[in-house]
Protein backbone atom coordinates (compact mmCIF):
# COMPACT_ATOMS: atom_id res chain seq x y z
CA UNK A 1 0.00 0.00 0.00
CA UNK A 2 3.26 2.08 0.99
CA UNK A 3 4.77 1.65 -2.28
CA UNK A 4 1.41 2.37 -4.26
CA UNK A 5 1.29 5.73 -2.43
CA UNK A 6 4.85 6.45 -3.17
CA UNK A 7 4.13 6.12 -7.19
CA UNK A 8 1.38 7.98 -7.18
CA UNK A 9 3.21 10.98 -5.37
CA UNK A 10 6.17 10.50 -7.85
CA UNK A 11 3.89 10.43 -10.44
CA UNK A 12 1.99 13.53 -9.76
CA UNK A 13 5.58 15.24 -9.52
CA UNK A 14 7.00 14.13 -12.41
CA UNK A 15 3.49 15.43 -14.49
CA UNK A 16 3.83 18.89 -12.60
CA UNK A 17 7.42 19.51 -13.93
CA UNK A 18 5.49 19.19 -17.48
CA UNK A 19 3.09 21.99 -16.21
CA UNK A 20 3.07 24.57 -19.71
CA UNK A 21 3.70 27.95 -17.18
CA UNK A 22 5.27 27.94 -14.03
CA UNK A 23 3.18 28.99 -11.42
CA UNK A 24 3.28 32.53 -10.26
CA UNK A 25 2.50 34.51 -7.48
CA UNK A 26 -1.13 36.14 -7.80
CA UNK A 27 0.56 39.62 -7.58
CA UNK A 28 2.98 38.80 -10.20
CA UNK A 29 2.65 40.53 -13.90
CA UNK A 30 2.90 37.64 -16.36
CA UNK A 31 5.62 37.19 -17.88
CA UNK A 32 6.49 38.34 -21.58
CA UNK A 33 7.51 35.67 -24.17
CA UNK A 34 10.59 35.37 -25.11
CA UNK A 35 11.36 35.24 -28.74
CA UNK A 36 14.19 33.17 -30.04
CA UNK A 37 15.04 33.42 -33.67
CA UNK A 38 15.89 30.35 -35.49
CA UNK A 39 19.38 30.48 -37.74
CA UNK A 40 19.60 28.04 -40.08
CA UNK A 41 22.22 25.61 -39.43
CA UNK A 42 25.32 24.27 -41.10
CA UNK A 43 25.52 20.68 -41.82
CA UNK A 44 28.67 19.60 -42.04
CA UNK A 45 29.59 15.29 -42.54
CA UNK A 46 30.68 13.96 -39.37
CA UNK A 47 34.34 13.77 -38.70
CA UNK A 48 35.59 9.84 -38.85
CA UNK A 49 37.86 8.61 -36.24
CA UNK A 50 41.09 7.41 -37.52
CA UNK A 51 40.34 3.60 -37.20
CA UNK A 52 37.38 4.12 -38.41
CA UNK A 53 38.42 5.47 -41.53
CA UNK A 54 40.98 2.50 -41.73
CA UNK A 55 38.56 0.14 -40.67
CA UNK A 56 35.78 1.36 -43.85
CA UNK A 57 38.91 1.23 -46.07
CA UNK A 58 39.78 -2.33 -45.61
CA UNK A 59 35.79 -3.12 -45.43
CA UNK A 60 35.46 -1.25 -49.22
CA UNK A 61 38.24 -3.21 -50.38
CA UNK A 62 36.82 -6.74 -49.59
CA UNK A 63 33.31 -5.25 -50.75
CA UNK A 64 34.90 -4.16 -54.15
CA UNK A 65 36.56 -7.88 -54.30
CA UNK A 66 33.36 -9.73 -53.70
CA UNK A 67 31.35 -7.44 -56.23
CA UNK A 68 34.23 -8.71 -58.56
CA UNK A 69 33.75 -12.50 -57.53
CA UNK A 70 30.20 -11.84 -58.18
CA UNK A 71 29.58 -12.54 -54.69
CA UNK A 72 26.66 -9.60 -54.32
CA UNK A 73 25.35 -10.64 -50.99
CA UNK A 74 28.84 -10.15 -49.10
CA UNK A 75 29.74 -7.14 -51.20
CA UNK A 76 26.44 -5.69 -49.43
CA UNK A 77 26.83 -6.52 -46.35
CA UNK A 78 30.69 -5.23 -46.34
CA UNK A 79 29.15 -2.01 -47.79
CA UNK A 80 26.57 -1.66 -45.43
CA UNK A 81 29.29 -1.95 -42.21
CA UNK A 82 31.80 0.41 -44.30
CA UNK A 83 28.79 2.79 -44.32
CA UNK A 84 27.95 2.27 -40.59
CA UNK A 85 31.32 3.16 -39.80
CA UNK A 86 32.46 6.14 -42.17
CA UNK A 87 29.15 7.81 -43.04
CA UNK A 88 31.23 10.23 -44.49
CA UNK A 89 32.89 8.39 -47.22
CA UNK A 90 32.26 8.72 -50.68
CA UNK A 91 33.46 5.82 -51.65
CA UNK A 92 31.59 3.48 -49.90
CA UNK A 93 28.53 5.43 -51.77
CA UNK A 94 30.16 4.81 -55.04
CA UNK A 95 30.94 1.20 -54.55
CA UNK A 96 26.97 0.73 -53.25
CA UNK A 97 25.94 2.62 -56.35
CA UNK A 98 28.38 0.50 -58.34
CA UNK A 99 27.28 -2.64 -56.52
CA UNK A 100 23.20 -1.36 -57.39
CA UNK A 101 24.22 -0.93 -61.04
CA UNK A 102 25.51 -4.37 -61.51
CA UNK A 103 22.09 -5.99 -59.54
CA UNK A 104 20.35 -3.64 -62.23
CA UNK A 105 18.77 -1.79 -59.58
CA UNK A 106 19.13 1.86 -61.09
CA UNK A 107 17.12 3.62 -58.81
CA UNK A 108 19.28 2.85 -55.93
CA UNK A 109 22.33 3.38 -57.71
CA UNK A 110 21.37 6.61 -58.47
CA UNK A 111 20.30 7.45 -54.88
CA UNK A 112 23.97 6.35 -53.49
CA UNK A 113 25.71 7.95 -56.24
CA UNK A 114 23.45 11.23 -55.15
CA UNK A 115 24.08 10.81 -51.25
CA UNK A 116 27.66 10.28 -52.09
CA UNK A 117 27.74 13.51 -53.98
CA UNK A 118 27.15 15.13 -50.69
CA UNK A 119 30.70 13.76 -49.29
CA UNK A 120 32.89 13.59 -52.42
CA UNK A 121 36.39 14.70 -53.49
CA UNK A 122 38.03 15.24 -57.04
CA UNK A 123 38.54 12.26 -57.22
CA UNK A 124 35.49 10.38 -56.68
CA UNK A 125 32.74 13.26 -57.87
CA UNK A 126 33.44 12.87 -61.69
CA UNK A 127 32.33 8.45 -60.85
CA UNK A 128 29.25 9.79 -58.92
CA UNK A 129 28.27 12.69 -60.79
CA UNK A 130 27.70 9.78 -64.26
CA UNK A 131 26.34 7.05 -62.02
CA UNK A 132 23.35 9.84 -60.39
CA UNK A 133 21.96 10.47 -64.04
CA UNK A 134 19.06 9.42 -64.94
Amino acid sequence: MVSRTLLIALLGLGFAGCASEPVRAPDEPPSTPVVVEKTPATVAPPASEPGLRTASVGLLEQAREARRRGDLPRADALLQRAQRLDPGNALVYLELARLHEQRGEMGAARAAAERGLLYCDAGSCDDLRELARP
